[in-house]
């Protein structure tokens, strides 16, 4: 009688009638508050950087979020069996594709025999028991139907095309990096099949050479390697496998930031995943990058998968009380991507208990191959732009690399990039491709759109945003790498010093304000030695330089772009827009115009436009009362610059000019600064 109870539990177990919740019902709180005994998310920095966070792991953490909806999307979906699901890197697609491997796959034995116990099988607890931060079941497990048909029932073939670092830097060598890892991995996940009686011993000699492919012969490819694993998976269980192929872009990535490899080395991953000739059964690919063809694919819905949202990560700050006052500095370091964050840096912040906040994420660094595409003479003003909200025409583009080779070659051209820049690389279609590739990678995001019908032509605009602190704090490093490298001086503390110092130093004397004009024009000549645009150059500099201070010096405003009222009259009103603060003085407020390359303006009339457009001008965030306001307009011909200048006044009959010498700035710079 016992005998027959305990088989009739396992029964009702398997099949849903005693281990699922009887209600959808909230647990109380005291239910849903975490398990004390919840183990580190991380165990050590090292253990981060040699590992992804399985489904298992992140279960046992508060930053875990129910997402096992995916599995039944992905089952049932409607629209092409294979579908690929791109977004950002460390925003969770290898979690996810674990979860849905250790949801479907067969738990075979040394032979292939499938288990059919499904309490024995060895994914059972990860999706029979309660998810600790909650104190409920996983929806999966709720859905007694979907549970009982589809748990352990599927042959599942995991393919990872990451080189996981290692430069493979040509088509063999990359084909040889599939064959001796991402293949020989799968193989050795279904290794059982060499014993099984279902499988001839013809192939289980086939099975062998993918096995250990270093002393097989060379006659095998990885297509024929995927093809083999489906036919026999499919003669094991007589059913189609699964398949979920991981960074199908991980080859088109290397070759983009990779200096050293052409264009035409690549290989076609997704060629390698799907035959013609043989039934693909359901596939599911994640990237970053849409490789090229992905098109003809589904580029799936799942979407809402990515990353943490704003109200889980509130939820989980608030088990943590230590970090309730830090909420809003999270969310501006590692927010902006809708209601979304990155959930690597959010959970390396957390779990280091790191009071500082810094940049995290492992795909920052990336762009230093692309570094002189952030020159001022190709895209780095309008990068700098994005920090508030650029503007991209056309509004409608969307290439995700897919014009293939275009995207590939302005790229390439982009990356290849030396001082001095090619501006003429630098055109309107490679800033699309640009752009695109940093919204792919996580770089920018996309905000919303604005029509500007006084433009000429009227047009559309897509308008976009680097996405927080975190990336931000990077990129602006990236922009001051480039201004010095076109022009070192920028790369001078001492120099660096002595123009802060000029800036924070102007009063209504003419000394001072020589000595703010002396400094300008030492950057400004510098730049016009480099051969570059210099009133373009010296802006561009400046705004980087005032975006990165040392760290005596207070900046708190630096505008970087042209607002809606300036576009709307078709022109920037003011090349430079900044306010400076220092501990006992009041703020002073910049408003600038840059000449160069021409002779300047009568002096009689120099600040009228400057006062005209002043009248538009606001500093952001800095209280009017007790700011003194200067209003500059600097203009160099091959002899003299010329600063005229109005000290918080806009009276044109109070305005002042000084007249420097560009030679004799030229040789105390070159007595001053080694880089001049």
């Amino acid at each position: 009688m016992l005998r027959l109870l305990f088989f009739t539990y396992l029964i009702f177990q398997t099949y849903g009638f005693l281990v699922y919740p009887q209600d959808d019902s909230s647990p109380s709180d005291e239910e849903s508050s975490p398990s004390p005994h919840l183990r580190p998310l991380l165990m050590s920095i090292d253990d981060l950087h040699l590992r992804q966070l399985s489904f298992a792991e992140l279960k046992e953490t508060v930053f875990f979020v129910d997402k096992t909806r995916l599995i039944r999307d992905f089952l049932h979906g409607t629209g092409p069996q294979q579908m690929i699901l791109q977004t950002k890197r460390g925003f969770g697609k290898t979690t996810n594709l674990d979860m849905i491997r250790r949801f479907l796959e067969i738990d075979a034995s040394h032979n292939g025999t499938k288990e059919t116990d499904k309490l024995s099988h060895k994914s059972y607890k990860t999706f029979a028991t309660k998810v600790p931060n909650k104190n409920q079941f996983l929806d999966v497990f709720r859905d007694r139907p979907l549970f009982a048909k589809n748990f352990g029932e599927y042959p599942v073939i995991w393919l990872d095309f990451d080189t996981k670092g290692v430069k493979t830097h040509s088509e063999a060598g990359f084909l040889r990096h599939l064959l001796n890892n991402t293949l020989r991995s799968a193989f050795e996940d279904h290794a059982y099949l060499i014993n099984s009686s279902m499988i001839s011993a013809e192939d289980k000699m086939n099975v062998r050479k993918f096995l250990y492919p270093n002393s097989s012969t060379h006659d095998v490819t990885p297509r024929q390697g995927v093809a083999l694993l489906k036919r026999l998976l499919r003669q094991q269980f007589q059913k189609d496998a699964i398949t979920l192929a991981d960074n199908v872009d991980a080859r088109l990535r290397e070759v983009i930031f990779d200096p050293e490899q052409e264009l035409d080395e690549k290989v076609d991953v997704l060629d390698i995943l799907i035959d013609e000739n043989e039934p693909s059964g359901r596939m599911l690919m994640t990237c970053v990058l849409l490789p090229p063809g992905g098109s003809k694919f589904n580029h799936w819905f799942g979407k809402q998968y990515e990353g943490v949202t704003e109200d889980i990560l509130e939820t989980v700050v608030y088990k943590k009380p230590s970090f309730l006052n830090r909420m809003s500095q999270m969310k501006a370091w590692y927010g902006g991507y809708g209601d979304k964050f990155n959930l690597y840096s959010v959970m390396k912040y957390m779990n280091w208990g790191r009071k500082k906040f810094q940049p995290l994420w492992t795909e920052l660094g990336s762009l230093d191959t692309f570094k002189m595409a952030f020159a001022p003479d190709c895209f780095g003003p309008k990068i700098l732009e994005c920090f508030v909200g650029c503007e991209i025409t056309p509004a409608n583009f969307s290439s995700h690399l897919e014009v293939f080779p275009q995207a590939m070659r302005s790229l390439k051209s982009l990356q290849r990039l030396a001082f001095p820049v090619e501006a003429s690389v630098c055109t309107d279609e490679a800033l699309l491709h640009l752009v695109e590739f940093l919204v792919d990678l996580g770089y920018l995001n996309r905000t919303g759109r604005v029509y500007r019908p006084r433009s000429s032509p009227r047009k559309e605009y897509q308008i976009l945003k680097v996405p927080n602190l975190e990336v931000e704090d990077y990129i602006s490093k990236l922009l001051y790498k480039t201004v010095v490298a076109e022009t070192p001086l920028n790369g001078d503390e001492n120099f660096r010093l002595e123009l802060f110092e000029a800036i924070f130093g102007v009063s209504e004397s003419q000394e001072t304000m020589r000595r703010f004009a002396t400094a300008l024009a030492t950057l400004l000549m510098t730049s016009e030695r480099a051969n570059q645009t210099s009133d373009v150059t010296l802006a561009h500099a400046l705004r980087v330089h005032l975006l990165r201070p040392p760290t005596q010096f207070n900046v708190p405003y630096v505008k970087l772009g042209p607002n809606d009222a300036d576009l709307d009259r078709g022109r920037p009103n003011f090349d430079l827009v900044f306010a400076v603060r220092a501990k006992d003085a009041p703020a002073v407020g910049f408003f600038m115009k840059v000449e160069s390359d021409e002779k300047s303006t009568a002096s009689d009339q120099v600040l009228s436009d400057v006062v005209n457009d002043f009248q538009l001008e606001e500093i952001q965030n800095i209280p009017k009362s007790g700011t003194v306001n200067v209003l500059v307009k600097m203009g160099c011909d091959d002899e003299i610059c010329r600063l005229n200048y109005l000290y918080n006044s806009t009276q044109l009959d109070q305005s002042k000019q000084l007249q420097i010498k560009k030679e004799q700035v030229a040789r105390e710079a070159r007595e001053k600064w080694n880089k001049f």
